[in-house]
C-alpha cells in the first residue's frame, strides 16, 4: 500500500507515527509471500493444463498424430502417382516406410511420457508452497490493518494503539508462523537476509568472545509496546536491529566473572542500554526511543521504567560525543527528545524522576567499559561520513562511504530521523547495502579497573 493512501490522524507523533509505518510494512511483507505464492501457483496452474490428459500436450500429440497420418497419405498419393514404384531404395518408399512404422511408437511414447510427467507433476504440486493455504492468514493480515487503519484515524491514537492491537500481532505471527513452517517442511530455503548482519554486529559489541562462542542472542523485535506483542519476523528487523546490542550488554554482564557480577540485576538493562550506546551509537539511540521503550512504561520489579531509559539515553549520546561532532550529535538527540515528549505529551505520561543512584551506577560502568574495551566504541570521527551517507539515502543514491552493518545502521537512522517523510526510501536503500564485512575490534585492555560494587545501595 502507497504511504499515501494510508489513513493518517493529524494527532499523530513521530514515534507513532513510524511504529505503524514500520508495522504496515511488515503486513506488506506478509502481503509479498502470500503474492508469490499464488504466483506460483499460477505458474504450476498453467503447468498442469498442459500435462493433464485433455491438456495441452495431448492436444499436441493428437496434432502430432494427424500430421504423420497427413505425410503418410501424401507419401503413398506421390508412389502412386508415379506409377507405384516398389523400390526399396526408392527415398519415397523408404520415407513411408519409416513414417508408418514410427507412428504407433511416437504415439504411445508421447501418452508414456505425458502419464509420467503428469504423475509425477502431481505428486512435486503437492509440496509446493502452492499447495499451501493462506487463508487464514490473509484473514489476520486484513484485521491487522484494518487496526492499524483505526488508529491512523483516532482522535486519540495512543489509546486506540493500545486498545487495537493487543493479541493481533500474535494472530498474524502465528499464522505466519504457520505458513513458514510448512514452507520449511517442504524443503524450500526461508532466509533471514539478516543473519550476517547480526554476526558482522556481535562481532564488533562481543569481539573478544571467540567467533565459535558467540551467543545465539535473539533477532531483536520490531516491537509495538513492550508489554504487548513482539513481532520478530525474518527479513522485517533492519529498523530494529540495533537492539540486539542491549542483548549483548546482558550477556557481557551475566557472564562476567570480575566486578560487574556486583551489578545488582534492577541495573542490569540500564548497563545493558549505556553499553550498547558506547558501541553502535545514535542508532542504538534512536532505535530503542522509536521502537522499543512505552513512553508511559512503569517500572517492574524494582528495574528503572522505560522513561528513565530513554531520559539516561538521551543524556548518555551527547556524552559520548566529541568536538567537531558534539553539535550534530546535540541536534540529533533534540528531535529524538522532542518525538518522545511529544509520544508522552499524547499519551498523557507523568513526569519522572532519574535518580543519583542510577545515574551514578551507569556512569560508572560506562567508564569501565569505556577502558576495557576502547576499540569497540562507536568512532564519532566518522560521524561526517554517515551524515552524507543519510542523505544519500533520502536522494536514493548508493552510500559512498561504508557498508558495514554498524555505519549503515546510523546512516539509515540519521536519515529517517531527519526525513521521516522518506522512510520507505531510506529503508529501500539500506536494504541493498547491508553487509557483514566488517570484524568486531572490541580487544579488550588486559588491566582492570580495580572500582566495583555496582548496585549498592546508597548509605
Amino acid at each position: 500500500m502507497n504511504d499515501q493512501n494510508r489513513p493518517r490522524s493529524q494527532a499523530l507523533d513521530p514515534i507513532l507515527e513510524a511504529r505503524l509505518d514500520l508495522l504496515n510494512q511488515v503486513l506488506d511483507e506478509v502481503q509479498n509471500i502470500r503474492d508469490e505464492r499464488k504466483a506460483q501457483k499460477d505458474r504450476l496452474a498453467a503447468v498442469q493444463r498442459f500435462l493433464k490428459p485433455d491438456g495441452d500436450l495431448n492436444k499436441l500429440r493428437n496434432d502430432a498424430g494427424m500430421g504423420i497420418e497427413a505425410a503418410v497419405r501424401r507419401l503413398r498419393n506421390a508412389i502412386e502417382i508415379n506409377g507405384g514404384s516398389a523400390d526399396p531404395d526408392d527415398p519415397t518408399e523408404q520415407a513411408l516406410e519409416l513414417l508408418t512404422s514410427l507412428q504407433p511408437d511416437i504415439d504411445v511414447s508421447l501418452r508414456n511420457l505425458r502419464s509420467d510427467a503428469f504423475r509425477e507433476f502431481l505428486g512435486i504440486q503437492e509440496w509446493t508452497i502452492a499447495a499451501l493455504n493462506d487463508t487464514r492468514l490473509g484473514k489476520a493480515q486484513a484485521l491487522y490493518r484494518a487496526s492499524l487503519n483505526a488508529i491512523g484515524e483516532a482522535q486519540r491514537p495512543w489509546a486506540k494503539y493500545e486498545e487495537q492491537l493487543h493479541g493481533r500481532g500474535e494472530t498474524l505471527f502465528n499464522a505466519y508462523l504457520e505458513l513458514l513452517s510448512s514452507i520449511a517442511v517442504r524443503g524450500l530455503r526461508i532466509a533471514d537476509d539478516l543473519a550476517d548482519d547480526r554476526q558482522a554486529l556481535l562481532k564488533v559489541l562481543l569481539g573478544h568472545v571467540d567467533h565459535d562462542q558467540l551467543p545465539q542472542l535473539p533477532t531483536p523485535n520490531l516491537l509495538t509496546r513492550s508489554e504487548h506483542i513482539q513481532l520478530g519476523y525474518l527479513g522485517w528487523n533492519l529498523w530494529a536491529l540495533p537492539l540486539i546490542g542491549k542483548d549483548a550488554g546482558l550477556y557481557l554482564i551475566r557472564t562476567s566473572q570480575d566486578s560487574w557480577s556486583d551489578l545488582a540485576a534492577r541495573h542490569h538493562v540500564v548497563c545493558a542500554d549505556a553499553f550498547a550506546t558506547y558501541v553502535l551509537g545514535p542508532s542504538y539511540v534512536a532505535a530503542t526511543i522509536f521502537l522499543e521503550l512505552d513512553p508511559d512504561g512503569t517500572s517492574t520489579g524494582g528495574a528503572p521504567a522505560d522513561p528513565v531509559r530513554a531520559e539516561l539515553l538521551l543524556d548518555l549520546l551527547p556524552e559520548l560525543a566529541t568536538e567537531p561532532q558534539r553539535r550534530a550529535i546535540e541536534a540529533f538527540v533534540g528531535r529524538l527528545r522532542a518525538a518522545w515528549q511529544a509520544a508522552r505529551t499524547a499519551i498523557g505520561a507523568p513526569q519522572i524522576e532519574v535518580s543519583d543512584e542510577v545515574r551514578d551506577v551507569t556512569r560508572k560502568f560506562r567508564e569501565e567499559v569505556a577502558y576495557d574495551y576502547p576499540q569497540a566504541a562507536y568512532d564519532m570521527e566518522t560521524l561526517p561520513d554517515q551524515v552524507a551517507d543519510a542523505e544519500r539515502f533520502v536522494t536514493g543514491d548508493a552510500p559512498a562511504t561504508s557498508n558495514h552493518p554498524r555505519d549503515v545502521l546510523v546512516a539509515m537512522w540519521w536519515a529517517r530521523v531527519n526525513h521521516p517523510e522518506s522512510c520507505r526510501v531510506i529503508d529501500d536503500g539500506a536494504r541493498k547495502v547491508m553487509a557483514a564485512t566488517g570484524q568486531g575490534p572490541g580487544v579488550r585492555n588486559s588491566a582492570r579497573s580495580a572500582t566495583s560494587g555496582y548496585g549498592t545501595p546508597r548509605s
